[in-house]
């Protein structure tokens, strides 16, 4: 991964919030975006899979299809993470910030991992 700068709580927290509305408005192009790191990194990790393809269908053919569960603004929380403290992992209470209920009644999480890299707020795993 790049190197990530150092960011504070209060920063992340509203990040994360914008990193939820993209996935209630299921704004796959804008969850891409916002995910290139992530994706980049994954597909050097894969052997040059196209991992943004791959998550564009993840996310209009399983996790669109699902009910995310709402979002509580003041339970939402960050904890920093690695060696360096400089990575975020957000949460919806104890609950993974994006978390989906289906039709069949299962649910998934996705965890959201977040760091400033280059000045800009990105999600980085």
């Amino acid at each position: 991964m790049s190197e990530a700068g150092q960011s504070k709580e209060s920063d992340i927290l509203a990040y994360a919030q914008k990193i939820y509305a993209l996935f209630s408005r299921k704004d796959a192009e804008g969850i891409l975006r916002e995910s290139e790191v992530k994706i980049n990194d994954y597909s050097k990790a894969f052997g040059g899979a196209d991992m943004k393809t791959e998550m564009r269908r993840y996310l209009t053919e399983e996790l669109f299809k699902s009910n995310l569960e709402k979002l509580n603004p003041a339970a939402l929380r960050a904890v920093a993470v690695g060696p360096t403290k400089n990575i975020w992992h957000v949460f919806n209470g104890n609950d993974e910030l994006i978390k989906e209920k289906s039709s069949d009644g299962s649910t998934s999480e996705l965890a959201v991992y977040i760091g400033l890299l280059d000045g800009k707020l990105k999600i980085v795993r």
